[in-house]
């Protein structure tokens, strides 16, 4: 594979397990027509997967896995460098989701979180009701993850059918602290003033709500 001016790392712990390798693979053949894989010879290199999608309006974008768990995505410099970042983060998500999955042994709850996260990454800021979307969703996915923490400390909390400020009280008060509780909150006043007022986030909220849902889904609820 050539040298590319686009160049995106990072490192998603126990994504090159076997299983977390067809996790993700489900997710990329879901969201992009045309997905070539690439076998890899293990015992020779320290990749376990290689992937390239396309096309992508354009060159294609070229993913290595290796065995550290490290994942580089690369692509030309004729792909435009929003469209590279869009699909950086997407599949991003998608190696979280994939190792979350497995990791919560097919919490169907976890799962759809996974999966709604991947279709807002599908979604435009730009697009005023895409915007509305977004934050919509985000908030969804952080109650499911609030609801699954108050679940693993206590099943039978009356707090998991409660309004999101409760929630955030019940988790408190079982000694934990709340991971982005002030964004979290924020997110949630922001859905109701769209659910209920018919607001038009910014494009900048609508970027802070789908962060704020990557980072909860990717770390949890407790701090």
């Amino acid at each position: 594979m050539s040298v590319s001016q686009h160049t995106h790392s990072v490192k998603v712990t126990g994504i090159a397990e076997q299983i977390s390798l067809v996790r993700l693979e489900d997710f990329l053949k879901r969201r992009y027509s045309q997905v070539f894989i690439k076998g890899v010879d293990t015992q020779k290199t320290p990749e376990v997967y290689q992937f390239s999608t396309g096309p992508l309006d354009g060159p294609e974008l070229h993913v290595r896995i290796y065995t550290t768990g490290s994942i580089v995505l690369q692509a030309s410099s004729q792909l435009p460098k929003g469209v590279f970042d869009c699909h950086s983060k997407a599949i991003e998500s998608f190696a979280h989701a994939a190792v979350n999955r497995v990791r919560s042994g097919g919490n169907f709850q976890l799962a759809r979180a996974g999966e709604l996260l991947h279709h807002i990454d599908s979604l435009s800021e730009e697009k005023e009701t895409d915007r509305m979307v977004m934050v919509l969703l985000a908030d969804t996915i952080v109650e499911i993850m609030l609801r699954e923490t108050l679940k693993a400390s206590d099943s039978s909390s009356k707090a998991l059918n409660a309004p999101v400020p409760t929630k955030l009280d019940a988790i408190e008060a079982n000694g934990g602290q709340v991971y982005l509780k002030d964004a979290i909150s924020s997110l949630r006043n922001l859905r109701n003033n769209v659910a209920h007022q018919g607001q038009l986030p910014s494009q900048q909220q609508a970027h802070s709500a789908l962060e704020t849902a990557r980072q909860v889904l990717t770390h949890g609820c407790r701090e």
